[in-house]
């Protein structure tokens, strides 16, 4: 646990700060070679990364200060302090989606293939971003006994029970998630499909995580307190995700009319004609 990496006088280099600057620049890059292939420019990608970064942070801190707001009440003035860490993913990513889609049709590309060309940038990030919640010590998970667990100080600066290091599991899944988006490429023929597939493998990946962080940074679900809040969302998400593939299907592909076809199909063609001139 290291949440402050440097200090310039005054001025405190926060880890947690830092680490989402880093997935930001790391998504973007990938994302600009994703473009090349889909019709999108780099300065498109430009000005698409900074709608979703504002739109990202504004989500993801709405929604983490709703969730805990009890712990505003006493002290109102922290809900601006993004240096110390409280952001929710899942608000994080609705506000990403509502930004891109404005900067869709702002600069006039299909957020169908928007949304397939961030979606493999998303997980990629999110590696890099978990591991300065484990430098912030924040998203910690429950206790366990395995060896590898870890001890986290507490305000006191006191050790803590050895917990799960669930944020680096969470950092080693968003490797995996990218690599699997990379594998369904180029198996995915309808546009927006990929986004979605991303939003399916990334809640069934948040449904398991969560028993894991039970009890300790998750907020049980008010209807069934054996799971918590992001159980509950990432069940919709799923479900919502898998309905949406299924009865959204492939586009179909007209048959090429005698203009449209390739030199060498009207050759063969017209070899095959029983027409002799």
């Amino acid at each position: 646990m290291k949440p402050v990496l440097l200090q310039l006088g005054p001025v405190s280099v926060r880890a947690y700060g830092t680490m989402l600057m880093v997935a930001f620049v790391v998504g973007i890059l990938w994302m600009m070679r994703e473009a090349r292939h889909r019709g999108i420019t780099r300065g498109q990608v430009v000005d698409c990364a900074l709608w979703v970064l504002v739109g990202s942070i504004i989500g993801s801190r709405i929604l983490f200060v709703l969730l805990n707001w009890k712990d505003y009440t006493a002290h109102p003035a922290n809900v601006v302090r993004l240096d110390m860490g409280g952001m929710s993913f899942h608000g994080g990513f609705l506000g990403a989606l509502v930004a891109g889609y404005i900067y869709s049709r702002a600069a006039n590309i299909p957020f169908a293939r928007l949304l397939d060309t961030a979606a493999p940038s998303i997980p990629l990030g999110y590696a890099f971003a978990r591991i300065g919640c484990y430098l912030n010590g924040c998203c910690r998970g429950c206790e366990t006994t395995l060896p590898w667990a870890v001890r986290f100080p507490d305000a006191a600066g006191n050790l803590g029970p050895p917990v799960h290091p669930v944020q680096l599991y969470a950092s080693l899944c968003g490797l995996a998630m990218f690599v699997v988006l990379l594998k369904l490429k180029p198996h995915v023929r309808t546009p927006g499909h990929l986004g979605i597939a991303f939003v399916v493998v990334y809640s069934v990946y948040r449904f398991y995580i969560e028993f894991l962080r039970h009890g300790v940074s998750a907020q049980p679900l008010w209807f069934l307190p054996d799971l918590t809040q992001a159980q509950g969302l990432s069940l919709v998400l799923i479900f919502g995700g898998l309905a949406t593939i299924l009865l959204w299907p492939p586009p179909t592909q007209p048959a090429p009319t005698e203009e449209a076809k390739p030199d060498s199909q009207k050759r063969r063609a017209a070899k095959r004609s029983p027409i002799r001139r």
